[in-house]
């Protein structure tokens, strides 16, 4: 995972809304088709709002995060 240091400011983050030049990273989206150069589609995320919303669920295995916003 590549950390940067300044959002772009052409999104939002999904997670608080807003476009404030904080460190961020692009996740994947889901279930996006992935292609032969495993290149896929993918959203910034301010760090800090990735650190502060995950939550592990025990009987799923998985770590998830709510996404408050629209992003598109």
């Amino acid at each position: 995972m590549n950390i940067f240091n300044e959002f772009p400011q052409s999104h939002k983050c999904p997670i608080c809304g807003t476009k404030d030049n904080k460190k961020c990273i692009l996740v994947p989206i889901y279930e996006k088709d992935h292609d032969d150069s495993n290149l896929c589609q993918a959203i910034p995320v301010h760090l800090d709002c990735m650190s502060k919303n995950a939550w592990y669920m025990e009987e799923q295995g998985c770590i998830v995060l709510e996404a408050k916003f629209k992003t598109i």
